[in-house]
């Protein structure tokens, strides 16, 4: 930490971060910065950013973070030592980063956190929502986001952003659309779950490790239409499912407890 918040001083910095964005794109400004968007069941739109600076850290930074000072009935916002914050300015962003979010809303229904915009990012860095519900990893980089119903109310230990630039494992689930099957691991049964309700033929159900071993195989899975899969006492830690069908392979990152 540097120097303590200064509310008036962290508004005015908000001000011209917002209003000379431009300005600081034209003067060879080549600091990372993401701009992470999010829309509620009512429909607003909430816009966040965080911004890669070398005189900055992880913890509250005078002139830096942009705390929320007005918060609306559905609303997302950078957790930082317990606050909640518009913007903040960490020293890197690479795979080892890891954001908190939190967010509220004031009715049930469909939210979506999604890419509002990227300046600086390399092609190599992937930008993934981790969703603690059901431990799902979501590359929102290059697709319209993630979209999930939710019940009113506040959550402060349910999302993270995270950045990773390993690509021999995918965190994507993005042929689920094509099979209509969905899947997830479940802690509290430590089981794999899929549900496949157009009864899609699968052939493979394999778990990896992160250095790419296998460690589960189910084959010969029956065709219904809810399966779960028993992982005895596998040890806490990430891993990739990966279900294969004659229509290609899904996977899936996600986190044992």
């Amino acid at each position: 930490m540097k120097t303590p918040t200064n509310k008036p001083a962290l508004l005015l910095f908000l001000i011209i971060t917002l209003s000379t964005n431009l300005f600081a794109q034209s003067n060879g400004d080549q600091r990372p910065k993401v701009r992470l968007g999010f829309t509620c069941p009512d429909n607003t739109h909430r816009q966040l950013l965080v911004t890669a600076d070398e005189n900055a850290t992880s913890g509250i930074d005078f002139g830096y973070d942009a705390e929320l000072n007005t918060e609306e009935p559905s609303d997302m916002y950078w957790i930082i030592e317990n606050g909640n914050f518009l913007i903040q300015g960490i020293d890197t962003i690479d795979e080892n980063t890891t954001l908190p979010l939190g967010l509220n809303t004031s009715s049930n229904g469909l939210c979506t956190i999604q890419i509002d915009g990227l300046n600086n990012i390399p092609d190599s860095l992937d930008i993934i929502l981790l969703d603690k519900e059901d431990n799902t990893y979501h590359n929102i980089k290059n697709n319209s986001g993630y979209s999930f119903n939710i019940v009113s109310g506040t959550y402060l230990d349910r999302f993270e952003l995270l950045f990773s630039e390993d690509n021999s494992l995918s965190t994507d689930d993005f042929e689920t659309s094509k099979t209509d099957i969905q899947f997830y691991f479940a802690n509290n049964s430590k089981s794999i779950v899929i549900n496949n309700p157009k009864l899609k033929k699968i052939n493979k159900v394999e778990m990896y490790n992160v250095l790419g071993q296998s460690v589960i195989v189910y084959n010969n899975l029956k065709n219904q239409n809810s399966i779960k899969l028993n992982t005895n006492n596998i040890s806490a830690g990430t891993y990739i499912i990966e279900i294969k069908t004659k229509d290609g392979r899904l996977s899936k990152k996600v986190l044992i407890k």
